[in-house]
């Protein structure tokens, strides 16, 4: 199956990003992909990290990712605070990493297949080990995972936020979704677009009336410096920059306030359902 490029996993990584900046809380961003290098790319370049502020990572081996987590969780001897030994620091102290399943080139395919077997069916037992651990853990859902392990994340998490495009097309299958799925109309659950447009007809507002959204629709616009810098491993230094920015009309600024928005509705509404 061939991944659809909806703008998730940079949604994801900017979101998690911007509150790793802005607040000081621990942040988990977990990746549930097989074989993709989108989230490694933001940070990383081949022994090279070009800021400072951000902690050297260290090994990008595939054992220090979720592979390495799974001998644990197997032997029942994972506990909360060793899950950041096999996740990677971009902040150090406030943001880690947890990379998806990176099938080995010397492996068989049919281990391949196993050991991802494996790892999926214990994808639910890692969140909830590092939820104890972290106030945040922020989950990058693989479209291609397990439909029964997709529905036992979204059951245990705590919000979860429907990505889209302002495409008309995946707005109506959004829709279409949220008249079979009741639940998807609880406090529970959010949409948001991603890859947004401003100068589109199918802007936020017009967006906002379309799928009766109560409150102000989330977005995440689509950003030319961002894309780039996710293709450099130039993200957090494009983050910090972007920070100090005070012009209003500045697309750039719109972005990052954007960005914004979403992180404190994160923040925010977790707070609500807890008081619930």
């Amino acid at each position: 199956m061939i991944k659809k490029q909806i703008g998730q996993t940079l949604s994801t990584v900017a979101i998690a990003t911007k509150m790793a900046i802005e607040r000081n809380l621990k942040i988990l961003l977990v990746s549930t992909s097989v074989n993709d290098e989108t989230v490694k790319r933001c940070f990383w370049k081949e022994n090279k990290n070009k800021s400072k502020l951000i902690s050297e990572p260290g090994s990008l081996e595939v054992e220090n990712g979720i592979e390495g987590l799974m001998r644990l969780i197997t032997s029942n001897k994972i506990e909360p605070s060793v899950i950041t030994d096999y996740s990677h620091a971009i902040l150090k102290g406030r943001f880690e990493v947890l990379f998806g399943f990176s099938a080995l080139s010397d492996n068989v395919a049919g281990k391949n297949v196993e050991i991802y077997n494996e790892i999926y069916q214990n994808y639910c037992k890692v969140l909830q080990v590092a939820n104890q651990y972290y106030d945040i853990v922020l989950v990058d859902l693989d479209g291609r995972l397990n439909m029964e392990i997709k529905k036992q994340i979204l059951e245990i998490s705590d919000l979860n936020l429907y990505v889209t495009t302002q495409k008309l097309s995946d707005i109506e299958n959004y829709i279409n979704l949220k008249n079979k799925d009741k639940n998807l109309n609880s406090l529970k659950n959010s949409v948001l677009i991603a890859k947004y447009d401003n100068d589109s007809k199918y802007n936020k507002k017009n967006l906002g009336k379309y799928l009766e959204e109560k409150g102000e629709l989330l977005v995440i616009p689509y950003n030319t410096l961002y894309f780039e810098a996710s293709e450099e491993a130039n993200v957090m230094d494009l983050f910090l920059k972007l920070s100090n920015i005070k012009d209003n009309t500045d697309k750039n600024y719109f972005f990052m306030k954007e960005v914004q928005k979403v992180a404190e509705f994160i923040i925010n509404r977790l707070q609500e359902l807890q008081m619930r």
